[in-house]
């Protein structure tokens, strides 16, 4: 069932999905919605009631501001917490929403109960590296002068031809920058996204202190996140558990059964 929350001049919509006792918040990747949860909905339905947003500028969120903030989605779940009575949840992450699930456990962590990440973005994401080594504002000089140009198309093409980009980057920008709403979203996030950086290592040392469950899902033929991630994360961490799908890097709908500890 869909619903929607007022924060600030936004309006958030969210699908609250499956029946059970435990409280689990999900956030999409780029380029998706919350309607691709009811795949984990599937497995994991009877024992989460899945809270699964729609984020900013995907979906039917409606979002005035002109970029966003971790502190942001900090009050979103405070709001949630509230609507739904509770005080203890879990998160789940997929793509660029697994900046968010890592973010979350530096200030949430006495709250939450465990983490699911499925190819989480933000630590080693081919393709992003470099993402935000460019000062803000020459980020948006760029965003301004590319808004009404096709220079970046031609760019992108150029670049996939002599092999210097990867298939699934050159994918992702074909299918953003030739349209002018994908386009403005696609400079929100790069303008929004230092406040969403993840360092592997802190992150890792976060698990380790406080021994949080996590269930981690990559794909075995993802082109963006990489396996290392997964192995890294695990090694010395028991409350790690990794799941190394058949899939590329959507690995919602390739799910396995599989038992939460």
């Amino acid at each position: 069932m869909r619903f929607s929350l007022l924060y600030k001049n936004n309006n958030i919509s969210y699908l609250r999905l499956g029946t059970g006792k435990q409280l689990l918040f999900c956030f999409h990747g780029f380029g998706d919605s919350a309607v691709i949860w009811y795949n984990l909905e599937k497995k994991i339905g009877q024992q989460f009631t899945l809270i699964a947003l729609d984020m900013p500028f995907h979906g039917k969120t409606k979002w005035q501001e002109s970029k966003m903030q971790m502190a942001d989605f900090r009050a979103i779940i405070d709001q949630l917490l509230q609507i739904e009575k509770a005080k203890r949840f879990s998160l789940a992450g997929f793509s660029f929403g697994g900046r968010i699930v890592q973010q979350l456990l530096f200030c949430h962590a006495e709250q939450i109960d465990g983490l699911f990440l499925f190819s989480p973005d933000g630590m080693g994401t081919k393709g992003l590296t470099y993402a935000t080594l460019l000062p803000i504002f020459v980020r948006r000089a760029i965003g301004f002068l590319l808004r009404k140009s096709k220079k970046i198309i031609q760019l992108v093409n150029w670049l996939h031809q002599r092999k210097w980009i990867g298939q699934a980057v050159y994918w992702f920008f074909s299918q953003n920058i030739n349209n002018p709403q994908r386009r403005e979203r696609i400079f929100f996030y790069w303008l929004s996204l230092d406040d969403f950086e993840v360092k592997l290592s802190d992150f890792k040392k976060k698990l380790q202190e406080t021994q949080v469950p996590t269930e981690i899902f990559l794909g075995k033929n993802d082109e963006i996140t990489p396996l290392s991630i997964g192995t890294y994360l695990t090694a010395d961490a028991p409350n790690v558990r990794l799941h190394i799908l058949e899939s590329g890097h959507q690995v919602l709908p390739h799910l396995p059964d599989f038992d939460v500890v």
